[in-house]
C-alpha cells in the first residue's frame, strides 16, 4: 500500500513525519529541495524521502507567501527491517554457505525501487580436511535512480577476506547505500555474491552465492 503525502502535512497514524527545506541559489526559478523526513516509532527506524513539486497556488494567504504544494509516495515496508536471506552447500556437502541482503523497498510507476543497506555472508565448514581460502565478497548495482537518489550506471564494490572463519560473519556496506534504484526486467538490479577457494588434498573448487533483486548481474 502505498502512501501519499501533500506538504504540509498529512499525518500517519503509525508513522511521525517531518520536513526540511533548502532553497538552491536562485529561488526566483527553481523551487525549494523539500525532504520528508519519516520515522517509525515502534522501531525507532528513519528514511529521508524526496518530495516532488506537484502544485503552485498564486493565490496569497494573510502573511503574503506563495503557497507551494509537494507530495511524496510512501510505503510502510520502507521502514520495515528487511532482510532476505540464501544458503548453498558446496558439492561434496563440507561447506554451507549463509548469504544475507539488509534492504528497503517500495512499489511505484510500476517499479520496485530498492535500497540495500548491507551485505553478510557466513561460512560453515563441516570437513576438518576441506581448506577454506581466497574468500570475497562483492556487490553490484544499476538502474535508474528515484528523485533524489544517486543514479547507479553499474556500480561495484568488493571485499577481500583471504581465509575465512568458520561460523564468522563478515559484511559489506556498498558506497550507494540508501539509494533507491529501479529493478525487475530491464530496469536495473541490486546484487552481492560471496565465494570462497576450497581445497582438499591437490583439488580445488569454488563455493559461490549470489542474493539480488532484479537479476545477479554481478561478477565475482
Amino acid at each position: 500500500m502505498i502512501t501519499r503525502i501533500l506538504l504540509v502535512l498529512a499525518v500517519l497514524s503509525a508513522m511521525s513525519i517531518s520536513s526540511t527545506e533548502s532553497p538552491p541559489p536562485n529561488t526566483d526559478t527553481l523551487p525549494p529541495a523539500v525532504t520528508v523526513v519519516v520515522r517509525s516509532p515502534a522501531t525507532g527506524r528513519q528514511t529521508n524521502i524526496p518530495a516532488q513539486q506537484r502544485l503552485s497556488t498564486l493565490s496569497t494567504p494573510q502573511d503574503g507567501q506563495t503557497v507551494t504544494v509537494y507530495d511524496a509516495e510512501i510505503t510502510p515496508v520502507i521502514l520495515a527491517s528487511l532482510v532476505d536471506s540464501s544458503q548453498k552447500w558446496d558439492s561434496s556437502l563440507a561447506v554451507k554457505v549463509t548469504i544475507w541482503m539488509y534492504w528497503n523497498g517500495f512499489d511505484s510507476g510500476g517499479l520496485t525501487w530498492v535500497s540495500i543497506s548491507k551485505y553478510e555472508t557466513m561460512w560453515q565448514r563441516y570437513d576438518s580436511s576441506v581448506i577454506m581460502r581466497n574468500a570475497s565478497m562483492n556487490a553490484g548495482c544499476a538502474g535508474e535512480a528515484w528523485p533524489g537518489s544517486q543514479p547507479c550506471s553499474d556500480f561495484s564494490q568488493s571485499r577481500w577476506i583471504g581465509v575465512p572463519t568458520s561460523g564468522s560473519q563478515y559484511s559489506l556496506t556498498p558506497y550507494w547505500a540508501g539509494n533507491y534504484i529501479a529493478t525487475g526486467g530491464l530496469a536495473g538490479y541490486q546484487a552481492g555474491n560471496s565465494r570462497v577457494q576450497l581445497k582438499r588434498g591437490t583439488t580445488t573448487w569454488w563455493l559461490e552465492i549470489c542474493i539480488y533483486k532484479g537479476s545477479c548481474s554481478i561478477d565475482g
